[in-house]
C-alpha cells in the first residue's frame, strides 16, 4: 500500500513538473505599419482614407500618446464611417482600455450617423474591434470578413 502511494506521489509530481516546463506561448508580433497598409489596400472603400496624427488622434479616439508605442490610423471624409487604427499600446492593460476606448468610438459614430446618414450604422454594426496582447485595430469598411482575416493574419 505505501508504495502504491509513493508511486502515485511520484506521477503527480513528474506530472507537476512536466507543466512547468511548457513554454509560455510567445506572443504574436504585429508590425503596425503593414497592418494598416494592408486594411488601407487589400480592402476597397467608399471614401478617402486620410492619415490622422498626433493631436488629431488623440482627439477622435480619446487616447494619450504617452499610452502609445506605435500606430498607424486612417478616416474617412465625414461621407462615410469608414475608418482604420492599428495601435501598438505599452502594455496590455493599456491595451484592453484602448479596446473599450475604441468600441466607445464605435457607439458614438453609431449614434452621429444614425441620423445624418443612416446606411453607414449597418457598416458600424459591423465593425472590427480586435484586442490582442498590446495590439488594437479598428476597422470599419464595407468588408469586415477581409478585415478579420487581415487582423487575425489567417
Amino acid at each position: 500500500m505505501k508504495k502504491k502511494i509513493a508511486a502515485m506521489m511520484f506521477l503527480i509530481m513528474l506530472g507537476t513538473l512536466a507543466g512547468c516546463s511548457k513554454e509560455k506561448k510567445e506572443d504574436r508580433v504585429i508590425d503596425v505599419h503593414t497592418m494598416a497598409q494592408s486594411l488601407l489596400n487589400d480592402i476597397t472603400y467608399e471614401d478617402q482614407l486620410t492619415k490622422v496624427e498626433g493631436n488629431m488622434f488623440q482627439m477622435i479616439y480619446g487616447i494619450s500618446q504617452e499610452d502609445i508605442e506605435e500606430y498607424e490610423a486612417y478616416v474617412s471624409t465625414g461621407a462615410t464611417a469608414e475608418e482604420i487604427a492599428v495601435i501598438k499600446a505599452k502594455d496590455e492593460a493599456t491595451a484592453e482600455s484602448m479596446e473599450e476606448k475604441l468600441t466607445e468610438r464605435v457607439e458614438a459614430q453609431k449614434n452621429s450617423f444614425a441620423n445624418y446618414i443612416p446606411k453607414e450604422v449597418e457598416k458600424l454594426e459591423e465593425a472590427v474591434v480586435y484586442q490582442e496582447g498590446v495590439y488594437v485595430v479598428l476597422s470599419i469598411s464595407n468588408d469586415d470578413e477581409k478585415a478579420e482575416k487581415i487582423i487575425s493574419g489567417k
